[in-house]
């Protein structure tokens, strides 16, 4: 076995346990197709904890990267409607990739298993990011989180879904050999989210608007835990 992370496809949403930046643009086309650029970085507190938790657990360490590239390239090509069009880890606690989803008659939601979806209605339009317990499972399963020693002890508990404070009160007792600021650490961790549209946004539920961009700051600390859905919503016309 090796110490690889194995990166769910859209947006990547298991990177959020361990990485403390990463930076997500997303264009969406006149015709709803969709293009993703990501970029992510694994900070070193949660390096070192996966590093001693392989060790423990005898799985085989890879010094040439965290993210298993092969499975990556695996798991996009099971999907119909997404091609992978560029990825790399220029270092190993970083990747960069860029993906595309394609808009056809069965809509960007099947492509996405439902996270994401685009409508249209009176001549406006809507894309929409939901993630929540139920979508977690359906990635879970997916790409055998479960099965993975490593991402089981840090992937969400969707049965009995921890708080925001008992996840800060655990994580500031499994890593405080690691580092004195853990709880510090975890609640300045962001995913950064940029959507840009075709047209003039109305509104952007949770984030801010910027002409035809709009930008949300989404708390690590949400996605670790699925207490409560996380939603995103882009209106424009």
């Amino acid at each position: 076995m090796q110490n690889k992370i194995l990166i769910p496809v859209f947006f990547t949403l298991i990177f959020t346990l361990f990485s403390c930046t990463s930076r997500q643009s997303i264009d969406v086309a006149e015709n709803g197709d969709i293009s993703c650029n990501m970029g992510i970085k694994i900070t070193n507190m949660f390096m070192n904890y996966i590093d001693d938790l392989s060790e423990a657990m005898g799985v085989e360490k890879k010094a040439n990267s965290y993210f298993d590239i092969d499975q990556i390239k695996k798991s996009f090509a099971s999907y119909d409607n997404v091609k992978l069009e560029r990825i790399s880890t220029p270092v190993k606690d970083e990747l960069n990739l860029r993906f595309t989803i394609k808009n056809d008659a069965k809509g960007i939601d099947k492509a996405t298993d439902g996270i994401l979806t685009l409508s249209e209605s009176s001549g406006n339009k809507k894309i929409k990011f939901i993630f929540d317990k139920n979508k977690y499972r359906i990635i879970s399963k997916k790409f055998l989180i479960e099965e993975n020693p490593i991402l089981s002890r840090l992937a969400p508990y969707p049965d009995e879904p921890f708080t925001e404070e008992e996840y800060l009160d655990t994580a500031d007792y499994v890593f405080s050999e690691y580092s004195k600021d853990a709880v510090s650490i975890i609640k300045n961790c962001f995913v950064d989210i940029e959507i840009s549209v075709k047209g003039k946004i109305i509104s952007a539920k949770g984030g801010k608007i910027s002409g035809s961009k709009a930008t949300f700051s989404i708390p690590v600390l949400k996605f670790l835990t699925l207490y409560e859905p996380i939603f995103l919503e882009v209106e424009y016309r």
